[in-house]
């Protein structure tokens, strides 16, 4: 029953794997990472079919269990086990490669965009959409300041917290200060502007890098761990089969 056991996880586990990496589409990088994290994900389903079968055999050799086919059939899965073993000695760097050139290449994207938002607001047409609204922000605070009653019902609305109250009380006793404050927003907001560019582009960097690294180590110790198991298992096994040949009888005189 083991040895069946053993035989169905471990054809499963063919199966899916198959499931996972058709369509092939090597020169993809994102299929490539995809994949093989899969595929190392799911490694460990044939190792516990190998495991069960080989366990079977040893149960039937100590019990006495003799059977034809299973030199032929362990054999069979010892080269099953060490091809494995070597498949994800492939897979482990090749998964942690094609991270690292992922996270380079995200990287590069995000400069290339943060340079692009930051070009932007030496432009012209971002220079003439910032005076846009340094009119209409002119327009809408005299308008408000002019009419007392739209005044007061700014000052005793709920939605405005105290600091913007006080700030439309000084511009209320010093309308003439509404000019500074707009000159003031106006140098103001391409640094600010700048800074959370800058922040946001620190902030994707520190975020591409970590989740290259998690998905680099946590892939790739599984993978380098998966193989040295299933070229332990063909090492042992193949060590375990091969033994010494019988010392001939002498012949008596």
């Amino acid at each position: 029953m083991l040895q069946i056991g053993g035989a169905v996880a471990i054809a499963l586990g063919l199966i899916d794997f198959l499931a996972v990496a058709v369509p092939f589409d090597f020169a993809n990088r994102g299929w490539v990472i995809d994949t093989t994290r899969q595929l190392i994900d799911r490694g460990i389903v044939p190792a516990m079919g190998v495991s069960l079968l080989f366990w079977g055999f040893w149960i039937e050799i100590k019990s006495g269990v003799s059977r034809s086919w299973r030199r032929g059939v362990g054999v069979a899965t010892l080269a099953f086990s060490a091809l494995m073993g070597l498949l994800f000695l492939v897979m482990a760097p090749t998964h942690l490669l094609s991270v690292r050139a992922e996270a380079q290449s995200t990287l590069a994207a995000i400069t290339r965009q943060s340079r692009e938002a930051e070009k932007q607001i030496d432009t012209p047409e971002f220079k003439n959409s910032l005076q846009r609204q340094q009119q209409v922000f002119r327009e809408q605070m005299q308008f408000l300041l002019q009419d007392d009653a739209r005044f007061n019902e700014f000052i005793n609305s709920p939605q405005f917290d105290e600091r913007q109250k006080e700030f439309m009380r000084r511009l209320k006793a010093n309308p003439a200060d509404l000019e500074t404050v707009i000159r003031q927003r106006v140098n103001d907001f391409p640094l600010q502007l700048l800074a959370r560019i800058r922040s946001r582009r620190q902030e994707l960097e520190a975020r591409a890098r970590t989740t290259a690294l998690r998905l680099g180590v946590q892939t790739g110790t599984s993978g380098i761990a998966l193989s040295v198991a299933y070229l332990a298992i063909a090492w042992l096994g193949l060590g375990g089969s091969g033994g010494r040949p019988a010392p001939r009888r002498r012949r008596s005189a």
